[in-house]
């Protein structure tokens, strides 16, 4: 109540034909809720919507403005929407993403140059040659000047030697190379066209026993060892969450799954497929908001875990947790953009020398290379390449200077709820 039936959910594992059912019965609807993730920031066209709610936080001002720009937008001039916050963290980055939203701070992440792209418009300049090969000197030219200035057609020579020697690509007569094995299954499933992590890139394709009708994707289990187009009814769970309703399996045919539909889920999630970034600039203007220096650390002690609010946005903070997992032996811990939780009673020394940075760089480059939005190629590059990019756009000498000027100190009591607030949700 009192919405009867005219409750929708919106997610990017449903269909896309199902979501446009649901935008178009939304948008008819004269009273109506949907529920949705970020699948509706896009521009959508669902109609003017009374009131906007916000379960969390937003990642940053950008994705707040995107959010709450649908409430009321058509009829008055100003939004309306209601903050739904779980802890005092929470509460403090709503107020403070507002009072940026007001005064037109962004804070949006600096654009980094990945070179996973170069292996993505390899394999798509390969696949648009219709005798199917590429080289370098073809790459290098359709590279944009900025980029082709910090890559050499050698430098790509070298990374299409690379992909031969993994699978991707076999080399052909004049340092040509044409399609391999790993190449034809990614083109075969339409997965070589984009270099952004996304949820849609799901294998079993799920399907209404009774109607037919697809109703949306879902990953093929990591646990199962079938080949691809191979899975049984034991490979699936039996019970899949799709579009808020339970649906239970029926059948597994190749990359299908027949359901039935049952009850609406209580308490369903949306699962993301990636973890958005907090660019630097905007979590050090957090810790303005909340009064605290620039180079503060503060901590906060509980029975099991020890935080430290570090306010050094998502790729620091990373690049803190791992170096500390380097330079303390046993130490264990989780992360985000704003606080370290480790397991540990005492506060670690947060002095690091250049070799260790680079060697927790070295030791858990995949983990900061997410960090960055390293793209889903990214692991497909050279080692040395991987290594010597991460040091480049995690700024090194920077790091240091920061940690170089931190003063380590407990939080004062009015944080200390905040801090424990901002922790990971791993915690």
């Amino acid at each position: 109540p009192p919405f009867g039936s005219e409750v929708f959910v919106h997610h990017a594992s449903l269909a896309r034909n199902e979501r446009e059912r649901v935008e178009k019965r939304f948008l008819g609807a004269s009273g109506a809720i949907c529920f949705a993730t970020t699948t509706l920031e896009l521009g959508i066209d669902i109609g003017d919507i009374d009131e906007v709610g916000l379960l969390g936080p937003p990642v940053d001002v950008q994705s707040l403005l995107q959010r709450v720009g649908r409430g009321n937008r058509r009829q008055f001039d100003r939004t309306k929407v209601a903050c739904f916050c779980d802890s005092p963290g929470h509460r403090a980055r709503f107020e403070h993403m507002l009072n940026c939203a007001r005064r037109g701070e962004i804070h949006a992440p600096k654009a980094l140059f990945r070179p996973s792209v170069l292996v993505q418009q390899a394999l798509s300049l390969l696949y648009q040659n219709r005798q199917r090969w590429v080289d370098a000197e073809s790459l290098h030219e359709r590279l944009p000047s900025w980029v082709a200035e910090g890559w050499s057609v050698a430098d790509l020579d070298d990374l299409l030697h690379h992909l031969a020697n993994n699978n991707w690509l076999y080399a052909l007569s004049g340092r040509r190379f044409g399609p391999g094995e790993r190449a034809e299954r990614m083109f075969e499933r339409g997965t070589m066209h984009s270099n952004i992590a996304s949820s849609d890139g799901h294998d079993l394709e799920i399907v209404d026993a009774v109607t037919e009708r697809v109703l949306g994707h879902f990953p093929v289990p990591p646990s199962s060892d079938a080949p691809r187009g191979a899975l049984r009814k034991a490979d699936v769970p039996s019970e899949i969450v799709l579009g808020g309703k339970r649906r239970q399996v029926q059948r597994v045919t190749g990359k299908q799954v027949r359901v039935t539909s049952g009850e609406p889920a209580a308490g369903a999630q949306f699962l993301g497929g990636s973890t958005p970034t907090v660019s630097f600039e905007h979590a050090r203007s957090l810790a303005r908001f909340l009064g605290v220096g620039e180079s503060r650390v503060l901590v906060v002690r509980t029975p099991q875990t020890l935080y430290l609010g570090h306010f050094l946005g998502t790729a620091y903070g990373r690049l803190l947790l791992e170096c500390l997992r380097t330079s303390v032996r046993g130490l264990s811990g989780a992360g985000n953009a704003f606080v370290v939780g480790l397991s540990t009673e005492q506060v670690p020394d947060l002095y690091f020398t250049e070799g260790q940075v680079l060697a927790a760089i070295s030791k858990h480059r995949r983990a900061l290379s997410m960090a960055l939005g390293d793209g889903p190629m990214a692991s497909y590059l050279p080692e040395g390449w991987w290594t010597s990019w991460l040091q480049q756009a995690l700024d090194v000498p920077a790091f240091l200077s920061l940690t170089d000027t931190f003063r380590v100190e407990d939080a004062p009591p009015a944080l200390m709820q905040t801090i424990c607030g901002l922790a990971p949700n791993s915690l």
